[in-house]
Order: C-alpha cells, then sequence, then structure tokens
C-alpha cells in the first residue's frame, strides 16, 4: 500500500515506528505530514485537553528530551526492541528520501491539495488534530486511526482511563475516521492485559504501543472495502478530558490491586 502517515509533531516516537514498521511490512510512505507544534491555538487546547503536566510532557518529547513514565517510555522501548534508530520523523524521512510537508494545519487548502495530488491508498492518522471533511474526502475517506479505548462503548478523550473507571477492559481500536468523534467503521478491537505493577502512564504505553501494531497489521485492508459506521456509533457514550482527581482515584485504584 501507498500510504501518507500525520503526526501532531516531528519527535512523535509512535509516529516513527509506525513508518518504519510499515516500510518493513512491504508498504511505500508516499509523504508525511507534521502538523507544526507551536501555534498559540494548539497549545492552549492541548493543556485544556490534558492539563500542564501533559504540556510538559509534550515539550520533553519535542525537543528530544528522555520521557518520564508516559506513554512515550513503551514506545521508547519498542524502538529498542524493533532496532529503530530514528527518533523524529525528519531523520526517518531523510533516510528513507520519504517527503516530509510540515504544516499549520491538516485541514488547510494547500494540505488538502497535497494530499490529493498524491493519489494515495490510504493515511494513517499519528496525530495532528481533528480530521475535516475536506481533508477525509481528499483521502477517499481511507483514514485509518488507532484509538485507546474499546469502540463504540468509550468514544472520546482519555478513552484508555475512562474505560477502567467505567469497569470496561481495556482494548484499543483500530477504525476508520469519520466526521463524526470515533464513529468511523471498526476493523479490530485488541484487549490490553492489566499487568501486577501497571501505572495509568504504563498502561497508556501499551495502548499506543498495540496501537501502532494494529495499524501496521491493517494496511493491508486498504485495498478492499472499508467497514461502515455502526448504526448508533454516534449515541454511544463520547467522553472528554479526565479529571486530575478521577485520574488519582485511577492510580490508587491500581496500587491497591497491584496492577491486576
Amino acid at each position: 500500500m501507498r500510504i501518507v502517515l500525520t503526526a501532531g509533531f516531528d519527535r512523535a516516537r509512535h509516529a516513527v515506528a509506525i513508518a518504519e514498521l510499515a516500510r518493513r511490512a512491504g508498504h511505500t510512505v508516499a509523504a508525511v505530514i507534521v502538523v507544526r507544534a507551536l501555534r498559540v491555538r494548539r497549545v492552549k487546547q492541548f493543556v485544556r485537553q490534558r492539563g500542564a503536566g501533559g504540556l510538559v510532557d509534550a515539550a520533553r518529547r519535542f525537543v528530544g528530551g528522555a520521557p518520564r513514565e508516559t506513554a512515550d517510555s513503551e514506545v521508547e522501548a519498542l524502538l529498542v526492541q524493533e532496532s529503530i534508530a530514528e527518533r523524529s520523523l525528519s531523520a526517518w524521512c531523510r533516510r528513507h528520501g520519504v517527503p516530509l510537508r510540515a504544516v499549520a494545519d491538516l485541514n488547510a487548502p494547500n494540505t488538502v491539495e497535497f494530499l490529493r495530488a498524491l493519489r494515495v491508498d490510504g493515511v494513517v492518522y499519528g496525530g495532528g488534530g481533528i480530521l475535516r471533511r475536506p481533508f477525509l474526502e481528499a483521502a477517499d475517506g481511507r483514514v485509518l486511526n488507532a484509538h485507546s479505548g474499546p469502540l463504540p462503548d468509550v468514544r472520546g478523550m482519555n478513552a484508555c482511563e475512562w474505560a477502567l473507571l467505567l469497569g470496561a477492559p481495556p482494548a484499543i481500536t483500530i477504525h476508520v475516521i469519520d466526521e463524526g468523534i470515533d464513529t468511523g467503521g471498526v476493523l479490530e478491537v485488541v484487549p490490553i492485559a492489566v499487568e501486577p505493577g501497571d501505572t495509568l502512564a504504563r498502561l497508556r504505553g501499551k495502548c499506543v504501543v498495540a496501537g501502532v501494531r494494529g495499524l501496521v497489521r491493517a494496511l493491508g485492508v486498504l485495498a478492499g472495502p472499508l467497514p461502515r459506521r455502526a448504526p448508533a456509533a454516534a449515541s454511544r457514550r463520547q467522553c472528554f478530558t479526565l479529571a486530575p482527581v478521577l485520574r488519582e482515584l485511577l492510580e490508587q485504584r491500581l496500587e491497591a490491586r497491584g496492577g491486576a
């Protein structure tokens, strides 16, 4: 398959893993589109979604710093395990001769035209903001995403944490992005084991790694018909940013259970 990969910033380690593992699986990354990170509106949105602590972690990843225990810690372990040397998309693109396009907005007309002109089989979403109709139409509706929760039951933000809070088994879902919020057709739901010693950060990392592998595994489906949205998907539960007190409660529950 010929694909385009998107990312929220250049040093998105999970996107580097997707690019390299897709290449090794015989697929062609026709281009990588990276959203420029340092925009005031984007920073404000990030703080609203993840809090100041999330912004600090993102800043560390942006400058290439060693992550504390975050989802990136698990992704770093994946890169080491798979002997992937690059830690930025720009470095990976230089090594493999892949065009890298830095944009202010994935939905901007020039970005959409760039994507349309590539005439690829599909897009793998590795971050960069909500996709609007023009982008989706330019990709012919063939955009794959890894959602860190079980769809259609847990849509929206902090899905891994909300699944735990609601008593649902943690899982990642490989699905098609459409104009709704996590309402596109489901390709695969992969359970995530909660093991002794797991923290929320580690579980989120497990979700990210499972999502990387799931996306690469799913690329072959771009050759045929994709699943459609379930009839009631848009009416199912949509979650929003988890309050710090609820995050603290979940951490205490995990610690009390020994991660089991």
